[in-house]
């Protein structure tokens, strides 16, 4: 996965960094906030949300003390990893050498 790249960072990173993490056994939250530390884990949070609502990832929650939560992919995340690859090689090869 690409880091500290302005372009990717600005339109595609969050998502992209979440569904690699998790597509990698990543999948609780907390793990997923030390491994993507170019966000605040809010943000992270609010991504999770945003992708759980779009039907990309599924939140399942283990009861117990402390909760335990977990994150997977849909086969509509599964179906995007390849799209993100293309992506993560595109935005390499187009700003390889600038200084964004």
């Amino acid at each position: 996965m690409i880091k500290n790249n302005s372009l990717y960072c600005r339109f595609f990173k969050r998502d992209s960094c979440i569904l690699d993490g998790i597509s990698k056994c990543i999948k609780r939250p907390s793990e997923l906030h030390r491994a993507i530390r170019d966000e605040s884990p809010r943000v992270i949070n609010m991504q999770l949300h945003e992708l759980e609502q779009a039907g990309i990832i599924v939140k399942k929650i283990y009861q117990g003390l402390p909760l335990k939560v977990e994150y997977s992919l849909t086969d509509l995340g599964i179906n995007l990893l390849p799209v993100i690859a293309i992506i993560d090689k595109w935005v390499l090869k187009t700003t390889i050498g600038l200084k964004i």
